[in-house]
């Protein structure tokens, strides 16, 4: 029996909080970009921005791909 008590997931949400969308586009753009090994840091897209959020989650994915598959080469 566990003595930790935990809270639901929805009692410490604000109930005011929006869900953001990653932008497909973007996200794809980044992908391709990590995938051939360019820099992270030329973002085309303002930072701050869903646009900015989606190309740089692309990009870290498309870099995690890249090493796995150097790696199993």
């Amino acid at each position: 029996m566990s003595t930790t008590r935990q809270t639901p997931a929805a009692a410490s949400t604000p109930r005011d909080v929006r869900c953001l969308k990653e932008d497909a586009q973007c996200w794809y753009e980044g992908y391709r970009s990590g995938r051939l090994g360019l820099s992270l840091f030329p973002c085309p897209y303002p930072t701050g921005t869903i646009e900015s959020w989606s190309w740089t989650g692309g990009h870290i994915e498309g870099k995690a791909r890249r090493e796995k598959d150097e790696r199993h080469a």
